[in-house]
């Protein structure tokens, strides 16, 4: 069925979103789509969210002129990463199968891009071409407060620099559960939360390792293979984990690091036995992704394996997910010796 706002308010509140700005134009009168940080999810609730916005976008849409929109992006780093295949065929294969016309975009602007950002959307030759690159604008803030990039004052968000728009999420979410006929109640903070991944792990856990340490369950070295990603990177890389009793862990690069790396939400996950070209590997599979993992020794296996299993809670539905995209999953049988990876 289609894609209300009662389905996408928890990501709404959460501290990486999209949203059309309802009424707002650019000078040339097409509607404005305001994309904060870089949203996550399940591959399905991915899907919900470009629905929600862009349908938002072609309601806004006038209908005198070939459609058009203007994308503002304030980059929030800490949600940041390189797009996973899960991502890209959310994101990007949803955007250019249902919305085709997207890509004759005004205009799409970057605030405040770290190197990182610039440096990740300049390798993505095979998902946008030379025409829609061209679009793209990496700006800071006190530029935007010079010159008016095609949105004047009145429609810009006083955090993108100089403008004067009010913008409240929880006014927003109401506006729109009244306008689709949705019971209100539904969709309030009580009965609609922030997403888990965000109240669980982004908005409690920004601390250095060295904090993580004291404050975390256990906590320790593990090799991680790389996901692939853009560049097909599946070396091994040994990565610092840190896991709390609240079902959550983050990673760091390396002991002295001062933020994590990666944020893991542990609700729904499971483990599976793993054979690989490293000794003594197993997967972590999270509602999110899954991790390629190895241990030095076959005791510390058999450790880590113990306390992710115990934290690990209601895993059938991730388990069986992941089991239905990869064929050389199998079950594992929790009481079994792990000696045989």
């Amino acid at each position: 069925g289609p894609v209300t706002i009662r389905d996408v308010a928890p990501y709404l509140r959460s501290q990486a979103f999209w949203v059309c700005l309802e009424g707002a134009r650019s000078e040339s009168g097409y509607p404005i789509l305001y994309c904060k940080g870089m949203f996550g999810g399940s591959r399905t609730d991915l899907v919900r969210q470009v629905l929600y916005a862009m349908d938002r976008i072609w309601a806004n849409m006038p209908a005198d002129r070939p459609p058009k929109m203007v994308w503002v992006m304030e980059v929030v780093a800490s949600s940041y990463r390189i797009p996973d295949k899960d991502f890209r065929t959310a994101v990007f294969d949803t955007l250019k199968c249902q919305y085709p016309w997207m890509k004759h975009s005004e205009g799409v602007y970057f605030l405040d891009a770290p190197n990182v950002v610039k440096w990740g959307f300049k390798i993505m030759g095979n998902f946008f071409d030379k025409d829609e690159m061209a679009k793209f604008h990496f700006i800071s803030r006190s530029q935007w407060q010079k010159q008016s990039f095609g949105i004047s004052p009145e429609n810009r968000l006083p955090d993108w620099g100089g403008g004067t728009l009010r913008f409240d999420i929880e006014s927003y979410i109401a506006e729109r559960a009244r306008a689709e006929g949705v019971d209100p109640e539904l969709c309030s903070a009580q009965n609609c939360a922030v997403a888990t991944v965000d109240t669980a792990i982004e908005h409690k856990i920004r601390c250095s390792a060295a904090e993580a340490k004291e404050l975390a369950t256990f906590c320790g070295y593990l090799w991680k293979r790389g996901s692939g990603g853009l560049l097909g990177n599946t070396k091994w890389k040994r990565k610092y984990f840190a896991v709390f009793e609240s079902r959550c862990a983050v990673y760091y690069d390396s002991e002295a690091d001062a933020r994590p790396a990666q944020f893991l939400d542990l609700v729904g996950s499971d483990v599976q036995a793993w054979q690989s070209d490293r000794p003594h590997s197993f997967l972590l599979l999270t509602a999110r992704r899954k991790f390629h993992l190895a241990c030095e020794t076959p005791e510390e296996l058999e450790t880590w394996v113990g306390r992710f299993q115990r934290l690990a809670t209601d895993g059938d539905h991730v388990r069986e997910a992941m089991m239905r995209s990869d064929s050389n999953l199998q079950p594992l049988n929790v009481e079994a010796e792990w000696q045989l990876v």
